[in-house]
Order: C-alpha cells, then sequence, then structure tokens
C-alpha cells in the first residue's frame, strides 16, 4: 500500500509539472504574440513589458522626421475665429482688435482659446509633455462641453480614456483646431461620441487605430471623427509610401487639410 501511494504521489507531481511547463510555453507565446502587435486585445494593466518596449524600441527618428513634416504644415495654416454663428472666419492679422485687448496682446497668442459657445468638439494639441514618446509626438484631446467655467477635455493617456481640465492655455505650447467642414453641432457630436469610450485602456500599439477597445491620444479623436462622419485627419493614411503611415500622430490632426487653426501659442 505504501508503495503504491508513493507511485501515485510521484504520477501526480509528474502530471502537474507538465501543466505547469506547458503553462509557461502558452504563456510565453502569448506573450510573444502581443509584442508581436497581432494580439490587439493586450491587457496592460496584466503586463507592463509593451510600455518597455516602446520606450527602448520606438522608432523616434522616423517619429520626429514625420512630426518635422507636419509642422511645416501647421506653420503655413492662417488662424480662423469661430463665429457666434459657428462659422469659420479668417484673421486678416492673427487676432481682432477685441481679442487684442482681452489677451493684452499675449506673446505668441494668436487667436481665441476654445471654452465656451461653439467650443465642443474642438481638437487640442500640445507639445508640452513630459512623457519619453509623447514629448516626441506631442499629446492630443478634444474639447466635450461649451462651458465657461469648468471645462473638461476628453484624452487618453496611459490611465486611459479620461476627462481632464480644459486649460491647455496655461501650456507653453497649444494649437486648437475645428474640422472645416462640419458644422458645430456635428463637431459637438463627436465629442459625445468619444465620450462613449471613457473607462477604456490606453492601446500602446500604435498602428493598430482600427481597435475601439483601447485608444492613444490622437487615435481617440481620430476615431470619433473617422466613425461618426467619415472625416480622416490623418492626411497620409491610406498612403504605404509613407513612413508609419497607419500611425495617427497628434500633429497629423492640425496638419491635416481638413481642420482649421483657431488658436495657437508657443
Amino acid at each position: 500500500m505504501k508503495i503504491g501511494l508513493r507511485k501515485f504521489i510521484g504520477a501526480v507531481l509528474i502530471v502537474f509539472l507538465t501543466l505547469l511547463n506547458l503553462t509557461s510555453v502558452c504563456n510565453a507565446e502569448s506573450h510573444k504574440t502581443t509584442l508581436d502587435g497581432s494580439n490587439l486585445e493586450y491587457d496592460f494593466n496584466k503586463n507592463n513589458s509593451y510600455e518597455h518596449l516602446i520606450e527602448t524600441d520606438y522608432d523616434y527618428e522616423a517619429a520626429i522626421e514625420q512630426d518635422h513634416h507636419n509642422q511645416e504644415l501647421i506653420n503655413l495654416k492662417p488662424v480662423y475665429k469661430i463665429s457666434n454663428e459657428g462659422s469659420l472666419e479668417r484673421l486678416t492679422n492673427g487676432i481682432s482688435e477685441i481679442e487684442a485687448e482681452e489677451t493684452d496682446m499675449l506673446v505668441n497668442v494668436t487667436g481665441t482659446y476654445p471654452r465656451g459657445k461653439n467650443s465642443k468638439g474642438t481638437i487640442l494639441y500640445t507639445t508640452d509633455t513630459v512623457h519619453k514618446v509623447a514629448k516626441v509626438v506631442g499629446h492630443a484631446a478634444i474639447v466635450c462641453d461649451n462651458n465657461t467655467k469648468n471645462s473638461k477635455v476628453i484624452e487618453a493617456t496611459s490611465k486611459g480614456v479620461v476627462k481632464g481640465n480644459n486649460s491647455w492655455d496655461n501650456k507653453k505650447h497649444c494649437r486648437a483646431a475645428a474640422v472645416s467642414s462640419l458644422s458645430v453641432a456635428k463637431r459637438a457630436n463627436v465629442a459625445d461620441k468619444c465620450a462613449t469610450w471613457l473607462g477604456k485602456p490606453y492601446n500602446w500599439n500604435f498602428s493598430d487605430v482600427k481597435t475601439r477597445n483601447s485608444f492613444y491620444c490622437s487615435q481617440l479623436v481620430w476615431a470619433g471623427y473617422m466613425d461618426l462622419y467619415g472625416v480622416n485627419l490623418d492626411d497620409n493614411h491610406n498612403d504605404p509610401t509613407q513612413k508609419n503611415f497607419l500611425i495617427v500622430y497628434p500633429s497629423e490632426l492640425i496638419a491635416s487639410k481638413k481642420t482649421s487653426i483657431i488658436y495657437k501659442k508657443g
């Protein structure tokens, strides 16, 4: 009986160790698949190695090259004002007389910051950020209300899709833009669409802009306009001759021919 019991216990241990080894192999394969980008359901909360991969292996040179190109396009664009009726009016001298008095001719500030009437759905962009990856390509958000006070934006951060304060005019660098072809009401609808994704996790797979289970900052804004009205704010998104053409950079939203700048600082 004792010998039989020992054999039984030994057999159980062998089976247990075999299953444990198979589990480890499966986990390793799953992790490998995730890093290759084919697993679109990657859960960053379970394993933060994907962020480490981006920090160490991200193609910063290609990103910088693309961003420089976008900045050149942005710098060539004129500044507009959203009228009380919602139409876009080009500012001939960069800033109106009333606005000059209100801002006391602030250095490097042109246009009106989107806070208050007709601001909902306006796109915000800044390079004033500390994260290593975002520092290269910037950060984007969308204004989600028309409030003058306590206004909020919807943005995708490393914590996921959240609401933040609409106070980007306090940053050293900021651009705000409106989608030219859409009315004030439709731009507001896009903000509401983005609000339905609140709580979604961050998307560390920058080339996967098709997923709606996770988002990075510019993908969130891009997806809102793309899904609701078919407006593609990534002008080179379908051009495989361009580097990183699948990635939607924050600066591309402002550089797009489909957006008009209404505010710039820095």
